[in-house]
């Protein structure tokens, strides 16, 4: 087994943080959308996802794409 020894390089004076987020049910209990975007465009967000994925269903479109439309 190699044992090379790795020295940290650094570009910036400060650390850089990344933050990520899932909202696809993987890691949170909703959709990002309910996060404020469906109350901002004035919804509720259980009316929104029902009229949403009902325009899906009646019109054979993928849901993403109808919550857009």
């Amino acid at each position: 087994m190699m044992n090379k020894k790795y020295k940290r390089e650094y570009k910036e004076s400060q650390p850089v943080l990344a933050i990520c987020y899932d909202f696809d049910r993987t890691l949170s209990p909703d959709d990002m959308q309910a996060q404020g975007y469906i109350q901002s465009v004035g919804y509720d967000v259980g009316s929104f996802w029902k009229k949403s994925n009902g325009l899906a269903e009646a019109n054979d479109m993928d849901q993403n794409l109808a919550y857009m439309y």
